[in-house]
């Protein structure tokens, strides 16, 4: 990191050749849906949790706002668009994904419909619809539905319910109730990218897109097991690097041949014995928190005190557990199968702490060997934020662990503060090495 006090150094650097390509797949991201739009084929722009085997059996092109948004925070190039969402009124309190897009729309509209001066990357194709989902977030409510008024574009809104962790999710009027709901939903989703496109959905290439997800799926999860090895053959930084195609086109071959060459690097690196940084002294686990994309570097200033990061709860490809589901409906098999996927998850924790999430950071802890947990409390990003206090309690219930809070955003820098940074993570590797030594944290 730098030292203004501010972000400088974006990017930390890449200790698998995988993590050096993923930069590509971005690339092709924007530059497949732009070749769309000149062809006069439909054109998406989408939020995370937006039903992608639908949305591709469908052929439509699709660019991810919240990507775009974490790609300008890391060239630099965010702050014009943030503030340009604030001159129109939206507090700096909302989620800086949400603000991006808003002021990126707005500047498109006032410089004649086209991208941006502003833009990273040349911008992002014009959609011809405007894909959202109530997954994660409550912003999520509002935000497509205000920039469908920059861009005039027909909205969806997608609405994805789970049941409260303290409700019985095999009690079969509610999960009848739920999958039901989602069934509904799906059908609604599909009704209205048909009538977007004029085309009929075709339940053979959705089954054909759902089998490649699903493969794309499995091969992720694999590349994560992998780096339970000691010494880890890829760090945090570098996973969250090659997000892109098991998050946003997991139902594409090319996702599937991308992880695949994932796990071939990696394995070769575990059977080779070969670790992220020359002295792994202690494994890290993110647990909590969006990445502060305008500052990856940060991460190599753990690495320098030879602290790595070897799992993450962000972005983190859950178990894809394998699920009996009886249809011939590939839209209620989608339902039934991401609910009872869930419900597995749930039926863990109560064995255990209660809480699903929480559960997972603690098989985080013991599988992956980590000595150390740290949280991002990013300002704008209240889903992955609220709780974590929470979280790190009921975690030291099982086992006392060093926890760091870190706070700034994850697109904004101006909530970024270098000095502040450093300084909170020299006094938690020093607790870490305590540790380490005693097994108590200080």
């Amino acid at each position: 990191m730098a030292d203004n006090g501010k972000a400088a150094i974006t990017s930390a650097p890449k200790a698998t050749e995988i993590a050096k390509k993923a930069n590509d797949w971005t690339k092709m991201m924007y530059k497949k849906a732009e070749e769309s739009r000149k062809a006069g084929d439909p054109v998406a722009w989408c939020m995370w949790g937006t039903q992608q085997e639908i949305v591709e059996a469908f052929g439509i092109n699709t660019v991810f706002t919240e990507n775009y948004a974490a790609v300008a925070a890391a060239k630099q190039q965010a702050d014009a668009l943030l503030e340009a969402a604030e001159s129109d009124g939206f507090s700096n309190l909302i989620c800086s994904y949400v603000r991006l897009g808003i002021g990126y729309s707005r500047l498109y509209k006032e410089q004649g419909n086209q991208p941006p001066k502003e833009a990273v990357r040349g911008g992002m194709a014009k959609p011809t619809m405007l894909l959202a989902s109530s997954l994660a977030c409550d912003p999520r409510y509002k935000w497509y539905q205000a920039l469908a008024r920059y861009q005039d574009t027909p909205y969806y809104f997608y609405d994805v319910v789970h049941p409260p962790i303290d409700q019985d999710r095999d009690d079969p009027q509610v999960r009848e109730h739920y999958i039901n709901y989602s069934i509904s939903q799906l059908q609604d989703f599909a009704a209205f990218c048909s009538k977007q496109t004029g085309e009929k959905l075709d339940d053979e290439y959705l089954w054909e897109k759902i089998r490649t997800g699903e493969e794309v799926h499995r091969l992720w999860w694999e590349c994560h097991e992998l780096r339970k090895a000691i010494p880890c053959p890829m760090p945090t930084e570098d996973m969250m690097s090659c997000i892109v195609p098991g998050f946003f086109y997991s139902c594409r071959e090319e996702s599937r041949d991308f992880y695949a060459e994932m796990k071939e690097e990696l394995t070769q690196r575990v059977e080779q014995g070969i670790g992220s940084i020359d002295d792994e002294k202690c494994r890290l686990v993110w647990g909590g928190g969006l990445p502060p994309w305008h500052t990856m570097g940060m991460f190599s200033y753990f690495a320098d005190k030879g602290g790595l990061f070897v799992c993450e709860i962000a972005y983190y490809p859950f178990e894809p557990y394998e699920v009996e589901v009886k249809t011939g409906d590939p839209l209620e098999y989608l339902a039934r199968r991401d609910y009872e996927r869930a419900t597995i998850r749930w039926r863990r924790a109560q064995q255990g702490c209660k809480d699903p999430l929480v559960q997972v950071l603690l098989d985080f802890i013991k599988d992956y060997q980590g000595v150390g947990l740290v949280m991002h409390g990013s300002k704008s990003c209240r889903a992955s934020t609220i709780g974590q206090i929470y979280n790190k309690n009921l975690i030291h219930e099982s086992v006392k662990i060093p926890t760091l809070f870190l706070e700034s955003d994850m697109v904004d820098t101006r909530d970024f503060s270098r000095a502040h940074t450093e300084q909170k993570i020299d006094e938690f590797m020093v607790m870490v090495e305590q540790f380490q030594r005693t097994g108590a944290p200080e």
